[in-house]
């Protein structure tokens, strides 16, 4: 049985009818869309070796994440958000790969935090979309980076090393809020009920953000289910911030060789000289 939420706030409706106001005003076209097509002609006419790929793709990510959301929002039907929940992942990944320790000492508090959090958010969208993690980034020690592929041994030391806070005296170091430590908790220990009961409380408190700061697609809570399924757990969460379409395996699946980021190519090109991969 599924374990009993209401499907949508009742902020859900009053979203949508923000977002259509400025829809129309657009003509039927999004901002982040209008944005980032912005954002890839300002940079496709420049060297590939003269192209900020850090900040351009940590500025993509965040507008493919948008547009994915909205999409849904619009229509619950359209599954072109798994594309862009694709996107959003691997352009996520590749600005973390560019980053630099020169590039983190410049940055403020905040910026530094959502960097972040934007890599391991990234992480999840691509398991979300039943995408592998790429293999330059499996070498690495990070907690979700285990997690996802199910070295729950090592995920357990991790946590015990990591704070539920950010750390302004070590501010590259990952931070696991309460709600989600217990979801990863309930995961390594394999409890079902408490891996249902922690999910519903991370969607509770998401769902008190005001008008304007809604989640449309909890990357999170799918990512974490079908990690449960992975491992022969079940958890059942019928909500709308949970697409279905997100689990049939048909429906998601990305074709990679076709569906890239920008500069993909002139990209890897860069990463391999610089020896990441």
């Amino acid at each position: 049985m599924a374990t009993k939420l209401a499907y949508q706030s009742s902020k859900w409706e009053k979203e949508l009818r923000n977002k259509e106001k400025v829809w129309k005003q657009l003509n039927g076209q999004m901002a982040a869309q209008n944005n980032l097509t912005a954002l890839i002609k300002q940079n496709e006419t420049k060297d590939s070796s003269q192209r900020d790929y850090c900040q351009i793709y940590s500025n993509i990510r965040l507008k493919y994440q948008i547009i994915a959301g909205n999409l849904y929002l619009r229509d619950q039907q359209d599954t072109h958000c798994l594309d862009y929940c694709y996107l959003s992942g691997m352009s996520g990944v590749f600005s973390h790969l560019f980053d630099t320790s020169e590039m983190q000492s410049h940055r403020d508090t905040t910026e530094q935090q959502n960097a972040i959090k934007d890599f391991a958010f990234s992480l999840l969208q691509l398991y979300a979309v039943n995408q592998s993690i790429p293999s330059c980034v499996q070498k690495m020690d990070h907690l979700y980076v285990k997690l996802l592929m199910g070295d729950f041994e090592r995920v357990n030391s991790l946590l015990l090393e990591t704070g539920t806070e950010f750390d302004s005296e070590n501010p590259h170091k990952l931070w696991v809020g309460i709600t989600e430590r217990t979801i990863i908790r309930s995961l390594i220990d394999k409890d079902e009920a408490a891996l249902q009961k922690a999910i519903m409380a991370r969607i509770r408190e998401y769902r008190k953000w005001p008008v304007g700061y809604s989640t449309f697609i909890d990357v999170y809570s799918i990512a974490m289910i079908k990690l449960a399924y992975q491992h022969g757990m079940h958890c059942d969460i019928d909500v709308i911030e949970i697409p279905k379409f997100f689990f049939d395996e048909e429906v998601c699946s990305i074709d990679n060789t076709e569906i890239k980021i920008p500069f993909f190519d002139d990209a890897l090109e860069q990463l391999k000289k610089l020896g990441i991969i």
